[in-house]
């Protein structure tokens, strides 16, 4: 499926791509925990349309046989002072007896200085629909460079097959995130996010749970127990030279009462800024009820 999922892609995209890009991490730890993530994306000529397939995949073989898997596809358009995307999924029946299918949008603005400017420098160029934008956004100042992204994400939760106790059951899940970040001269880079969930009905002691990995957490490569309620992390990245490091957390409240810790981090080497990069990264998830998992994780990428 991966294979297909990238040729379709690259075969596409190809003959008109500016820059092409492929990763996977695959994560193993307690609990008999087995996770992947396999991405490939292009890029446009122009840099106004990025395209990228995403496909998730996880097991707790402790606690259900078979596996969670997730397909994606994000399209992004970048603007000269905003960027805007959309994301479309689908989760099919799997081993916890849950499936699911999501959508979602985000924005991006990005401020270097006080200037409102694009996601990239490098695009100015291009993305700039006439030339007087594109002037006026000559000698933006990349010393300080803000960004305020926020993202929202509704999923529609199943059980598949349905139960004689749960007969039909779903729950429809609206989740907000809002990300704030300073990086400063391409070297170090501060996040905070926060957001809150709501659900279509109250969620109660009797609703099943189910293992989640539906939106992304900072510091979380792990599947999430539960129905989230709100949270709040932060994430801190170093670059130096060729080598990137990093780490993260995030504090969830589960609807549930119980509180959720992710947290985690990783080392990256990309030899020249480009081609290949290779990542080591350890995580953990750890519940207030007394439940902790660890994960190691091994990933590579390559862009050209």
């Amino acid at each position: 499926m991966k294979i297909l999922a990238l040729a379709a892609l690259l075969l596409a995209t190809a003959s008109r791509a500016s820059e092409l890009r492929v990763s996977e991490t695959l994560y193993r730890g307690e609990g008999r925990y087995l996770g992947q993530v396999f991405q490939a994306g292009a890029l446009s000529p122009t840099g106004r349309w990025d395209v990228s397939a995403r496909i998730k995949s996880f097991q707790y073989l402790d606690a259900f046989k078979g596996f969670q898997a997730e397909y994606s596809a994000r399209v992004a358009r970048k603007l000269p002072h905003v960027s805007i995307a959309a994301r479309l999924g689908t989760s099919p029946p799997s081993g916890q007896r849950a499936s699911y299918h999501l959508a979602g949008g985000e924005a991006l603005l990005t401020w270097y200085g006080f200037r409102l400017g694009p996601e990239s420098l490098d695009t100015i160029a291009t993305v700039a629909e006439d030339t007087a934008t594109a002037k006026s956004l000559l000698g933006l100042d990349r010393t300080w460079v803000s960004r305020l992204r926020t993202r929202y994400t509704t999923t529609n939760h199943r059980q598949t097959p349905p139960t004689p106790a749960l007969q039909g059951y779903s729950i429809v899940q609206h989740s907000w995130q809002f990300d704030v970040s300073m990086l400063w001269r391409r070297t170090c880079r501060l996040s905070l996010d926060g957001g809150g969930d709501r659900y279509d009905h109250p969620v109660g002691k009797t609703d099943p749970t189910w293992y989640l990995w539906n939106v992304d957490y900072a510091g979380g490569a792990i599947a999430v127990r539960g129905w989230p309620r709100n949270h709040f992390g932060a994430r801190y990245d170093q670059q130096l030279g060729d080598f990137s490091f990093g780490a993260g957390f995030t504090r969830m409240n589960m609807s549930s009462g119980d509180l959720e810790i992710l947290a985690g981090g990783d080392a990256g080497w990309r030899p020249g800024g480009r081609g290949l990069e290779l990542r080591l990264g350890w995580y953990q998830r750890r519940r207030r009820s007394a439940e902790t998992r660890a994960v190691a994780s091994l990933g590579g990428s390559y862009r050209w």
